[in-house]
């Protein structure tokens, strides 16, 4: 799903309960993280921290 272009960002950690799950990012491709982050209002995903600026 795309993000719409006016969301104000609200971000919550999604994390893996083991080891075994793990994420890499779509938009910088860092990984693996063992936690994701997603917007509550536009469902956006992203990997990294320093992506999340937006």
């Amino acid at each position: 799903m795309a993000a719409p272009g006016t969301c104000t960002h609200s971000w919550k950690i999604i994390k893996s309960d083991t080891n075994i799950i793990v994420w890499n990012c779509n938009g910088c491709h860092s990984g693996p993280h063992p936690f994701i982050y997603e917007c509550d209002k536009c469902k956006m995903i992203s990997g990294a921290r320093a992506l999340l600026q937006d």
